[in-house]
């Protein structure tokens, strides 16, 4: 069981994806002026959308019982997120994790719930879309915010215990949602900058091939959760992990190589006509 379920987010292959945005984004040289000036944009954008975010109470959270981890360095939730903000999150969690588990953040664990939501909520995410955020920016946010998710995630899992159900079900399956969601809008990202994939030299076709790689590990890894592993997560967060795997992999599937959609779509089939929840075996329809 182990092994499958760290095969569910194949992070060894996986990091091809991460690696690859320096391989790409870095190789082509963009207007310094401009790209300064849209840096700049973003800060007074980000300055006034926090001021107003405090004032309408957007997020209006009483963070009282929340100053243990802002002491230890996790940043305020009453402000928008960028890249460094998750960057220092996750340190903070695992000094937090390595002298108190308890103390973890989970799903449902009072005022500590929200930093949870912070991390992993997708909403969250959507700064990212911004126009005055250049496409660096976006994939070097974005990269951070993975990071950090993936961090979380493996605190998780590793403190699980000898127990024959993951304890933190609930916690690993939001994990895994999001880590979607980035490695998606990452992938998205790469080829927005470079349309052209028939202009790429040899050094970014090798990167855009093991971006690829990591990616269908991810993909293969869901669906050995979904297929096998679904025994030992609380039924509603698998249910939930399938909602937002199925619609995922067809639009992901451009991507990837025809051959491995046809692997894929064999294997979903095999959840369709076989899965022991019905609610499953529905959503693959979907």
């Amino acid at each position: 069981m182990q092994q499958s379920i760290f095969k569910l987010h194949g992070w060894e292959e996986c990091e091809g994806v991460l690696k690859y945005k320096y391989t790409m984004l870095n190789s082509k040289v963009l207007n310094k002026n401009y790209y300064k000036a849209r840096k700049l944009a973003f800060f007074i954008l980000l300055f006034f959308t926090s001021l107003f975010l405090k004032k309408a109470g957007a997020q209006a959270i009483d963070t009282t019982g929340l100053n243990y981890y802002y002491n230890l360095g996790v940043p305020t939730i009453n402000k928008v997120w960028v890249g460094d903000d998750y960057t220092n999150a996750s340190k903070a969690l695992q000094k937090i994790a390595a002298s108190d588990l308890s103390k973890l953040p989970r799903k449902n664990s009072g005022e500590a719930m929200a930093i949870f939501n912070k991390i992993v909520d997708i909403e969250n995410f959507q700064l990212f879309d911004s126009t005055y955020y250049t496409l660096q920016m976006q994939m070097q946010s974005s990269n951070q915010a993975l990071q950090a998710v993936k961090n979380l995630m493996l605190l998780y899992y590793s403190n699980n215990g000898s127990s024959q159900k993951i304890k933190y079900s609930n916690e690993i399956t939001s994990c895994s949602i999001s880590i979607l969601f980035l490695l998606e809008k990452q992938m998205d990202i790469t080829l927005s900058f470079f349309s052209d994939t028939t202009k790429l030299n040899e050094r970014q076709k090798n990167g855009l091939m093991q971006a690829k790689k990591g990616l269908n590990t991810v993909i293969s890894g869901v669906l050995v959760t979904i297929e096998k592993d679904y025994p030992y997560y609380q039924r509603n967060d698998i249910e939930s992990l399938a909602a937002y795997f199925f619609p995922f992999f067809k639009r992901i599937q451009r991507i990837i190589s025809d051959s491995d959609v046809i692997e894929f779509n064999r294997r979903i089939k095999s959840i369709r006509l076989n899965h022991e929840y019905k609610e499953i075996r529905d959503l693959t329809t979907k």
